[in-house]
Parts: C-alpha cells; structure tokens; sequence
C-alpha cells in the first residue's frame, strides 16, 4: 500500500505532520512526502517515507511542473492522499494522482474535504483518523528529565534569530544583548540559521549557517536550550527534544500543542496581536511592539528557567524520535 501526504507550506507544517505519517507507516503504507525542497528529507529516516520535492515557487512553479509532478506521482499509484496544505493547487495535484480515495483540507481534488481546526499537530492527525488510519503514535506528553537539575557540560545554547517573516524576528540588539547575558552567566553560545543570519554572529561568537536540515537537527540535539521566534527551526528543537524559549510576537502561542518543554514569551496585553497567523510581512501599527518590548532580561529569565528545572518542564517530542543527546 502507499500513501501521498502533501505538505508544502513551511518546515513547521512538515514537522508536524510527522505523527501522521507515523500512523501511516505503522498501518503498513509506504510514504511518499510531497514538501518543499529539503524539508522532505527530515522524515526521509522513516524506513518507508520517500521524500518528492516539490519546488512551487521555483522550478515547478505553474500548471508544467504541477503537470509533471503529478504524472511521476500517479505512475507510483498510490491508493490514499492525504492533502495537509488547504491550497487549490495542493488539491489540484491530489486529484492528478488518480488516487481512489484522496482527503484534505483544501476546496477542490479531495474525495473527502476534512475540516481543519486551529490546532497544528491535532490537524494533522485528524485526516489519518479521517481515512480510517488507527491513531497510535504517542502524542505528546511528559517525559522524564534529568535525575538532577543540570545539563552535560558544554551543551551551547542555540540561538535561532531567523525567520522567512520579518514580523516574527526579535530586534538585533536584543539578541546580541542576551547573548552576552548568557556568556556573562557562564553559558556558551551558539547561532544557528541560514545564511541571511551570518552576519548577526560574525564578531559575536561561534555560529553554524550552511547545515543540512538533518544535521541542523542533530546539532539542536545536543544543545541546552534553544532560543527563537516562531519558526521552523525552533519547532524542530523541539521534536528532537531539546527545551526551548520561543518568542511570538505577531503569532500566537495557541494553535501549538500543549508542550511542557517549551517555555512561550508573549505580550498577552497588547489588543492587537496576534495580528496574523503566520506574520504579516510588516507590522500593521508600524511599531512592532509585540517584539521590540520583550526585553532581553526577560529571555535571560526564561532560558535559565528551562536550564535549572528540567524535571518540571520534561521533554516533549513533536512526533520526533529521540535523539542520543550524549
């Protein structure tokens, strides 16, 4: 048996869909992951799960490599889509598949239109429920911390200052104000991201900006703590494991599950946020308070909150199988 799950949108969205595609395999299906390129090979892994590139605002953009993309995944013959992307054309390359039983959340190419609530993961597993898949992938829960407070030594902290939405960036200054916090404190630092990031850590200690997504993942692995706005890379922090300090500023923390080991920073008295699901591209008001006036002690605080009581916060996983943290 094989299965289609299409997940194009951001790296979160395709972490989250991990327990989904969990489900899957434990119900015997073959996996083929239609995702942006790169974001695919995180669950590449997976014995079963074949990750299928799909390049939407590149070199499959338009109606020719939709075309072409779904020839290559109807001549797999898949017998179940599952369409986690509400857009028309994730719909679209559903319906191309010509698979006999194709459900999502999107408006058109499903045989079964799923309804999708505002709570990512549950989403997500909410269309294998849908098709009959058993839901048995443990959700996510409390795991036992360390017998005692304390991490290895020399576990960095992670700083993750990027973001595809300028919205959902904390201010430069801030960062580079904690981290000399976090050195002051006796923490060794380390920022990761892409390259568009390079630059904040060019005279300001030891970063990674060029790593696999895989490897990124490992290295999240074996931090302390991480430390991020809403996105990807935080998300994937935590699915390895790794406790976090996430920042969200015009997003909100509540669509994200419940997660003991994630500690959220927000300014629960603004009116106006959050303003967008996903971040608007500049803040609407212009002052972008949401972020500007979380200030660096605050995160100092945070960080050294999930460092001195791991047993409290424990270890949840997203859907991620642990990682050795040795």
């Amino acid at each position: 048996m094989r299965a289609v799950v299409i997940s194009t949108a951001f790296l979160g969205d395709v972490i989250f869909t991990a327990p989904l595609v969990d489900n899957l395999l434990a119900a015997g299906f073959a996996v083929d992951l239609v995702a942006r390129p790169g974001y695919g090979e995180l669950l590449a892994t997976r014995p079963g799960v074949t990750p299928l590139p799909f390049d939407k605002r590149g070199a499959d953009a338009g109606l020719a490599g939709l075309l072409r993309l779904g020839a290559r995944l109807r001549a797999r013959r898949p017998g179940l889509v599952l369409g986690a992307h509400p857009s028309t054309r994730s719909g679209l390359l559903a319906a191309l598949t010509g698979a006999p039983r194709r459900l999502g959340w999107g408006p058109v190419g499903y045989h079964q239109r799923v309804p999708r609530g505002p709570r990512f993961v549950e989403d997500a597993r909410a269309l294998g429920v849908a098709a009959g898949i058993p839901d048995v992938v443990a959700r996510p829960g409390r795991r036992p911390g360390p017998a005692a407070p304390g991490l290895p030594a020399g576990a960095p902290i992670a700083l993750v200052p990027g973001s595809r939405v300028a919205t959902k960036r904390w201010p430069t200054a801030h960062w580079r104000t904690l981290a000399a916090g976090l050195r002051a404190a006796g923490h060794p630092v380390c920022w990761l991201g892409g390259p568009g990031e390079a630059g904040l850590a060019a005279d300001d200690g030891p970063g990674v900006f060029d790593a696999t997504l895989p490897a990124t993942a490992a290295l999240l692995a074996r931090c302390a703590a991480a430390v991020g706005g809403d996105s990807g890379l935080l998300h994937l922090a935590r699915a390895v494991g790794t406790p976090v300090v996430m920042l969200f500023g015009p997003t909100g923390s509540a669509p994200h599950p419940a997660d003991p080991g994630r500690l959220d920073v927000e300014r629960a008295d603004l009116p106006c946020r959050p303003c967008s699901p996903h971040g608007p591209p500049r803040c609407p008001l212009g002052h972008h308070a949401c972020l500007a006036e979380v200030l660096p002690a605050t995160v100092l605080a945070a960080v050294e909150t999930v460092l001195h009581t791991p047993d409290r916060l424990g270890r949840t996983e997203v859907g991620w199988p642990t990682a050795s943290r040795s």
